[in-house]
């Protein structure tokens, strides 16, 4: 039986959520994961199409991220295994930290949730079409006889109308089998593999009934500060791993957002609270000043991944003696940075975040750590290959290039051509934890971390 993992990526502008993404995908290769062909019910994008919307062909860089409606196909999935046998069935969804940035926000969001749970049948129908290649399309509707047609009206910012709706329907030969009804609380869990656009729609045109007429929201406070964030936040109340973006040197400490997150998980009625991570993006920048520590002669028949994790585990190793005083990689900009993020004391948000979503006996431990950072933090660095070339940012932001004779060469390209030759540096690490907080990172891999990171991944 395939293990399930849904993981939402929180990030603010520049916090390299996009990054992230790439080199989780990269990871799971090294760890001998393998893509399997996906069904045609498969509601999300592939890990392909990932590559096929983020990244340009023609520099060589990571496209901008646009704002676009969060929906099924916005997010990204796979169907993985190993020559083991091991199956796993992942999808990530890219949240920007927004979405849980306006207390008010949330708790309407929770209101609107409760009026959509309380209703237990016959006020949303759920109707199923399907192609003539087999693919299925899933869409709520507000009656059991509601078809939608190209000139039905309704809208909601960002999303499709009933008439756009409509006329995909028709473009791709739907016919229509069933609709049966379902109940509010089943519409949410299951909203991942439902076309948004017509649960929005939906719950636009069932308002009064939902909210009543001197409900605490009205309509216009749903499609002015709700719609943007609906599909993310339903996702988080189900999500298996959430992971806190941030960057080392741009923008602002994660502490608001991780105490944000915190409060979003105490108001779940169904308990549910993601195992959590925090991400550091750029530690590609202290790498290039602090190369020979990655130039570490490899064992004789040491594996890819107990190598990586030996290089990763000494770098760390100097970041934690420098957030301590005791080192010199980081300036005092970057110490306070990180200390304001996740270390104890102005940075206890993420610890109390941690706490929340760990079992009772590994929070009590936590509380009593004496440790400078929590456990399940990594620092990452895209723009490194196997070679150890560290590679620097061009003129173009987005594209991180390294000279080979007389010829630029893209990271992205050159590691797109070869997936080993990503060196995945913390991201593999990350995954490899996320993998064992689910129980499905195999014992081999276990024995292969080395006592540095065993504190990082509590074990």
């Amino acid at each position: 039986m395939a293990k399930k993992l849904s993981i939402a990526v929180v990030g603010e502008t520049a916090s390299g959520k996009t990054y992230l993404l790439y080199d989780l995908i990269h990871a799971f290769h090294l760890l001998g994961y393998e893509p399997r062909q996906l069904p045609l019910s498969y509601p999300h994008s592939s890990f392909g199409k990932f590559f096929f919307d983020t990244i340009n062909a023609d520099t060589g860089g990571i496209l901008k991220t646009d704002v676009v409606a969060s929906r099924p196909e916005s997010h990204y999935g796979a169907h993985l295994a190993d020559e083991q046998g091991n199956r796993l069935e992942v999808d990530f969804l890219n949240i920007p930290g927004e979405v849980f940035s306006a207390p008010s926000k949330i708790q309407h969001f929770f209101e609107l949730k409760k009026r959509i749970e309380r209703n237990k049948q016959g006020v949303f129908w759920l109707a199923q079409y399907r192609s003539p290649a087999g693919h299925t399309l899933r869409l709520v509707v507000p009656n059991k006889d509601f078809v939608p047609s190209v000139g039905t009206a309704g809208s909601v910012p960002l999303y499709r109308s009933w008439g756009e709706i409509a006329h995909a329907i028709s473009q791709g030969g739907y016919k229509r089998l069933s609709c049966k009804a379902i109940s509010g609380r089943e519409l949410l869990k299951q909203m991942h593999t439902i076309v948004t656009d017509t649960v929005l729609l939906t719950v636009k045109e069932k308002w009064n009934l939902l909210m009543g007429t001197d409900g605490p929201l009205d309509v216009s406070d749903f499609e002015e500060n709700l719609v943007s964030c609906f599909y993310p936040l339903v996702y988080c109340q189900n999500a298996t791993d959430l992971i806190v973006c941030d960057s080392l040197f741009r923008g602002n400490h994660t502490g608001g957002l991780s105490h944000a997150i915190k409060q979003y998980f105490s108001k779940l009625d169904n308990g549910h609270v993601a195992h959590v991570f925090l991400a550091y993006r750029d530690t590609d920048v202290m790498l290039k000043q602090q190369k020979g520590h990655l130039e570490v002669v490899a064992s004789a028949g040491e594996q890819e991944v107990a190598q990586r994790n030996r290089i990763y585990a000494r770098c760390v190793g100097e970041i934690m003696d420098s957030i301590a005083g005791k080192g010199s990689w980081l300036n005092e900009a970057t110490r306070q940075h990180i200390r304001l993020s996740a270390s104890r004391g102005s940075g206890n948000d993420f610890w109390h975040l941690l706490s929340q979503s760990l079992p009772e006996r590994q929070r009590k431990a936590l509380g009593e750590s004496t440790h400078v950072m929590p456990p399940h933090v990594y620092f990452t660095a895209t723009p490194i290959d196997a070679g150890l070339t560290v590679y620097d940012n061009d003129t173009d932001a987005t594209r991180f290039v390294a000279r080979q004779g007389s010829r630029l060469v893209s990271f992205l390209q050159e590691n797109c051509a070869d997936m080993s030759h990503h060196f995945c540096f913390g991201s593999l690490q990350l995954l490899m934890d996320i993998l064992a907080r689910n129980n499905a990172l195999s014992r081999q891999h276990q024995r292969q971390l080395p006592d540095t990171l065993r504190y990082f991944f509590e074990i």
